[in-house]
């Protein structure tokens, strides 16, 4: 076929969306021309998958998927055990709209993560215009513990020795009176009457209490 001559049947295959003109003539005299559209969609293409499924108990975990195509719309789904559901706004997946949001957007948050929720699955529906959909990879939650952190003091009064337990590294608050912010045992020799806090790593899991 080309353009400009008369033909009852073209077939059009654009790569993007595309407006042709139609006439019709009877040898002498042609109609006025018939816009006729035809528009490309475009299929749907996950660029990127959720990331892994490390997390701490009592923390906000979020999963994320990027994707290309038209009119998109997306489904995040979990298994429990007994097989993929879709995550709504009540039970059994989700009661009370409190442990997840954002179950039909790009990006899921578990809002807060829970023990027995370790080993649960989950995955993100993705659908466009074009028909089928497609299924992001699955990300199986590793739930972990928070350290259980201790300090012992060596004397009642300053200066005193305080030692932490319950993790591999540690960081000391306020910096004042303290020969030292970071490791396991600092000494505190603080002018006034002071609270200190020291917040305990797990590098294994990257877990902090």
């Amino acid at each position: 076929y080309v353009a400009g001559t008369f033909q009852s049947t073209v077939y059009a295959a654009p790569s993007t969306t595309t407006t042709y003109t139609a006439s019709v003539s009877n040898g002498t005299c042609n109609s006025p021309g018939t816009p006729v559209t035809v528009t490309v969609n475009t299929p749907v293409v996950i660029t990127a998958q959720p990331g892994n499924g490390t997390a701490c108990v009592g923390v906000t975990k979020t999963l994320s998927v990027t994707a290309t195509g038209t009119a998109l719309t997306y489904q995040w789904q979990v298994d429990m055990g007994s097989g993929y559901a879709n995550i709504t706004t009540g039970t059994p997946t989700n009661p009370s709209t409190f442990i997840y949001t954002g179950q039909t957007t790009t990006t899921l948050s578990i809002n807060t993560v829970m023990s027995t929720m370790n080993g649960y699955k989950y995955r993100c529906v993705v659908t466009g215009t074009c028909p089928g959909s497609l299924n992001s990879n699955e990300v199986t939650l590793a739930v972990s513990s928070l350290p259980a952190v201790s300090v012992a003091s060596s004397a009642q009064c300053s200066p005193t020795t305080l030692t932490a337990s319950g993790a591999n590294t540690y960081s000391w608050s306020p910096s004042a009176g303290l020969s030292a912010t970071t490791g396991a045992t600092v000494t505190a020799n603080p002018t006034a009457n002071t609270i200190y806090t020291v917040t305990g790593t797990n590098t294994t899991t990257g877990c902090v209490n």
